[in-house]
């Protein structure tokens, strides 16, 4: 009798081990409701803004902790908070940390940037929470609206330069049809 309490409460035991492991990978893998789906898209040199959905605390969190990887298997810290923050240089003035929230900022972006972020949230009295997202920067190829307005003078110059050009010499040449030194006369 001992033995299969021993056993059943063993079993159930790995049960809720098994259950609690796949709940937290599926939690690494999905975001755990930290960070909405991605993949994020940005710009070069652009800004982009990592919201949670974690709500604010009425006091502050213990931890948040940002990092990143481009390769998904070493991560390079971005930011780790606590009563002070500690920066990576890499990140230094291109980064804003929401501690309230744990939402995070980057500006300045490159196409270094491209890959995956992780956050780690440790509020007080509570279990750390972590979520995942991709970041995927694109190259934009607008042109600022002054450099527009530019190509659209130079276009209007050509054009016009082109017209009357084009007018000058079919002027030119009306006038050397009706000139009578142009007339022949037998």
């Amino acid at each position: 009798m001992l033995y299969n309490f021993c056993h059943d409460s063993f079993s159930g035991f790995v049960s809720l081990c098994r259950q609690l492991a796949a709940q937290y990978v599926a939690g690494l893998t999905k975001g755990d409701g930290v960070l909405p789906d991605g993949p994020l898209t940005a710009a070069v040199g652009g800004t982009v803004m990592f919201t949670t959905t974690v709500t604010p605390p009425e006091t502050s969190f213990l931890v948040v902790s940002w990092s990143f990887s481009f390769n998904n298997t070493e991560y390079i810290p971005i930011i780790t908070s606590t009563s002070s923050d500690t920066i990576n240089p890499e990140y230094e003035g291109r980064i804003t940390l929401d501690r309230s929230t744990g939402s995070l900022e980057l500006r300045d972006l490159a196409l270094t940037d491209s890959g995956e972020y992780s956050v780690s949230i440790t509020p007080n009295g509570g279990f750390e929470m972590r979520g995942f997202t991709r970041l995927e920067i694109r190259v934009s190829y607008s042109l600022p609206a002054g450099a527009i307005a530019g190509i659209v003078i130079a276009c209007f110059v050509v054009v016009g330069g082109a017209l009357g050009g084009g007018f000058y010499i079919y002027k030119k040449k009306m006038l050397k049809k009706s000139s009578p030194e142009s007339r022949i006369h037998y």
